[in-house]
């Protein structure tokens, strides 16, 4: 390959990178706003992108490109693009999730409650669907596209692209150190969880944990009792932004982020409403202690 078909490859690469994770986000979005009923950035950064989107479909179209048979007019048969589909993104999905937890402890899916899972990232029932997806994509979506872009010349895509690129990559650092503060904070839990264990076995009997990601991080197993606080979501924005200085998009972001309300409903023991005044939390704190401690 001379040098400017190597440098149009890689403009090419990065348009579809950009605009498949882009269009990823919008469908991770729309999935989580029909399950939870609200909206909710489901990406590991800040701005409306999920790489893992892009990633999958770059390597999926590289490899139906290069499994096509010769020829004009040729193209992969629907069945190899399914299963060469479910296998790559299925691989994509394992290493991606394996890697983002093994570096901050935080799972960005979960497919634990579903049947024959392995660790939680990867499932069958998803993989089947992402082999059909696979298929849309390619025989579908993906030629559409590249006829709608096709006529944009490289004095628009170059410059456009810097652009994108230089906002990915300040997003990317940005959240890469903003999820690396709550991996230190989850090391932390890890270190109560054995001095929990110390304290029962010196023969203590009531211990009092306060900690993010109680359950997820499996400290739930080891209390009689959970307690979730919770508050509306307007209130932990405008509380957020007092307390940090933060502008009211990050503070949205970073809400959203987390579990929604419902979620400790349904996951704790108790549930504790923190929506009103300072003296007001407080009594309901002491009358819960109260009750479990009776």
């Amino acid at each position: 390959m001379t040098q400017t078909e190597i440098f149009s490859f890689v403009v090419q690469t990065l348009y579809w990178f950009f605009l498949y994770g882009c269009i990823g986000w919008g469908v991770e979005v729309v999935y989580a706003a029909i399950k939870e009923r609200r909206l909710v950035n489901r990406g590991f950064l800040c701005g409306p992108i999920c790489p893992i989107y892009g990633c999958g479909m770059v390597v999926l179209n590289w490899t139906v490109a290069a499994l096509a048979p010769s020829g004009e007019g040729k193209s992969v048969s629907t069945v190899a693009v399914f299963f060469v589909g479910m296998v790559l993104t299925t691989a994509i999905e394992l290493v991606g999730g394996w890697t983002l937890f093994k570096i901050y402890h935080i799972r960005w899916w979960d497919y634990s409650n579903m049947k024959f899972n392995i660790g939680g990232y990867i499932c069958p029932q998803f993989s089947l669907l992402w082999g059909l997806g696979s298929v849309i994509m390619v025989k579908v979506v993906h030629p559409a596209l590249a006829k709608a872009s096709s006529p944009l010349p490289m004095k628009v895509l170059v410059p456009a692209e810097a652009a994108v690129l230089a906002l990915f990559v300040v997003d990317l650092i940005v959240s890469a150190a903003a999820a690396t503060g709550l991996n230190k904070k989850l090391k932390e839990i890890d270190e109560v969880r054995a001095r929990l264990r110390a304290w029962a076995r010196r023969g203590g009997t009531v211990a009092a944990i306060d900690a993010i990601a109680l359950i997820e991080s499996g400290l739930a197993e080891l209390c009689t009792v959970t307690i979730g606080v919770t508050a509306p979501r307007e209130q932990r924005i405008e509380r957020l932004i007092a307390r940090e200085g933060v502008t009211r998009d990050y503070a949205e972001a970073r809400i959203d982020a987390q579990k929604p309300n419902e979620w400790f409903v349904q996951n704790c023991s108790h549930v504790l409403d923190n929506g009103g005044t300072l003296a007001d939390f407080q009594r309901r704190c002491h009358q819960l202690i109260q009750e479990v401690l009776s």
